[in-house]
């Protein structure tokens, strides 16, 4: 083996590292477009342990590098990322190559795959390593590998030489600094209810009941998963099929986090059902449970906002109720402002509105345009148990409600559908992916095509559109555009 030492010239603008998600072919022509390859001294290739390579392979990757050290990692998926990244450092020569090799796959349907795969783009242009076990491919592993291996080298600029389906990148020494066009992807559903008869079937069933049938995918693949959580999360939580009393018990926890919640609210018009010190409780086990808590079911407080950074963007959520007690309009909007002011994207995350009604009503409409005015980046809402319209005002969107996400409520049509929306918002351009859900006795799943065609050709008719916009929501995506002058 070739051993590195101290004072070695390294070789100029070389490619250190690459990754490639697609076929065998694809990697022989990846490798095989490599400038200098006569600089290397070795390669070695990631995978995991369900790949393996056919002998035309083995050929032409010899013939491509006949005098240069060739070899397999494979990564095992349960093993520590960081630890074969330094075992890999360690054993490699100086001027070395390392490519993580793995499948794009994705279970979900257009046009969700789409969003998944500028999902994708965006993570390994930007080299963002705290996301690469949510990339949409088969397996994460030599990815995760690739980037630990990559950040101890100093080795993160990355230069995309080819992306969808699939990826090519190369990466060369130096750091990449974020930027304000790096997009930032958010999936948000709406109420979430896990105690009376949903606790059952839980109960019944197993924990995972709720999530059991949902697209993981579309879950996974993403850099923010936020819901309202409809009540708290106490060991004072009673078991029971009735009521209108909430409360969830502990164990709860790590079932949202394995289905890759990351942001919860707790304000609404329930998290009050088992006292205050129930809702201090519920903050601190989401919390301590590895979940962003935020929203005060009452008041405006500095639980009241969520602060996220993600690759550079700001991001404050403002978990605000308006059903059982009324948000002081004016310290509300004059949050949005001083949020605007310290340069956050402001996402006021409300429980609002009438309940079972497909359109908002004034109050709601005056006070997301409140909010909108004042400079919030979107405004997204719940509590109707039903969506209600969409809105774009001021060239910012208004979601008025998300409708249920997992809820009992058997006994109509409307109250077992919900909407959820894939968000990519970069700079200034977002587009939207309006996905909607069905409800199959308190387990959430998208809809198959006829039932989401049928059902955004209805919620196209809720509320106020251009025929413009009302196409793009029978379509399912909208992409909208900021000018400098909105907020």
């Amino acid at each position: 083996m070739f051993q590195r030492y101290i004072g070695m010239d390294e070789p100029a603008d070389i490619v250190e590292g690459m990754f490639v998600s697609g076929t065998q072919d694809e990697l022989l022509q990846a490798l095989s477009q490599l400038n200098g390859r006569d600089e290397y001294e070795e390669i070695k290739i990631l995978i995991d342990f369900d790949t393996d390579f056919d002998e035309r392979f083995s050929w032409e990757w010899e013939a491509l590098f006949p005098d240069t050290l060739r070899g397999y990692y494979r990564i095992e998926e349960e093993k520590d990322k960081e630890l074969m990244a330094l075992k890999l450092e360690s054993e490699l020569s100086y001027r070395s190559l390392v490519v993580a090799f793995t499948e794009f796959e994705t279970s979900s349907p257009e046009p969700v795959a789409g969003f998944q795969q500028e999902f994708e783009k965006t993570v390994l242009s930007s080299f963002d390593p705290y996301r690469a076990d949510e990339l949409p491919l088969k397996k994460t592993g030599p990815a995760e590998v690739l980037y630990q291996y990559l950040l101890r080298r100093g080795t993160q600029k990355p230069q995309v030489i080819r992306n969808s389906p699939g990826a090519v990148v190369h990466y060369r020494k130096g750091i990449r600094q974020d930027t304000k066009d790096d997009a930032v992807y958010m999936v948000a559903f709406g109420d979430i209810m896990l105690g009376r008869y949903v606790r059952t079937l839980m109960d019944a069933n197993a924990l995972d009941y709720p999530f059991e049938i949902m697209d993981n995918d579309y879950l996974r693949v993403n850099d923010l998963l936020i819901a309202n959580l409809e009540g708290p999360v106490t060991e004072n939580s009673v078991r029971t099929t009735t009521g209108m009393s909430f409360g969830f018990f502990p164990d709860i926890v790590p079932v949202l986090k394995k289905f890759h919640f990351d942001v919860l609210s707790q304000a609404n018009n329930h998290t009050l059902d088992k006292g205050q010190r129930a809702w201090e409780e519920s903050m601190t086990l989401l919390r301590n449970g590895g979940l962003t808590a935020f929203g005060h079911p009452r008041d405006i407080t500095n639980d009241s906002v969520a602060k996220i950074l993600i690759r550079g963007q700001k991001f404050a959520f403002v978990g605000l109720q308006d059903v059982n007690s009324t948000i002081d309009d004016e310290k509300a909007v004059e949050l949005v402002k001083q949020l605007k002011g310290e340069g956050y994207n402001v996402i006021p995350f409300i429980h609002w509105g009438t309940e079972y009604k497909n359109n908002p009503n004034k109050r709601q409409k005056d006070l997301a345009h409140a909010f909108i005015d004042a400079g919030a980046y979107a405004v997204i809402a719940h509590h109707p148990h039903v969506p209600q319209a969409y809105e774009t005002y001021n060239g910012r969107p208004i979601f008025y409600s998300l409708g249920n996400a997992v809820f009992d409520q058997y006994w109509s049509a409307p109250t077992q559908e919900g909407l959820s929306v894939a968000l990519a918002m970069a700079g200034d351009h977002m587009d939207i992916y309006f996905m909607p859900i069905k409800i199959d006795r308190s387990r959430m799943r998208l809809m198959n095509d006829e039932e989401r065609k049928e059902f955004l050709e209805r919620f196209s008719g809720f509320g106020e559109h251009s025929e413009e916009e009302k196409e793009a929501l029978k379509q399912g995506k909208l992409s909208l555009t900021f000018s400098p002058e909105e907020p």
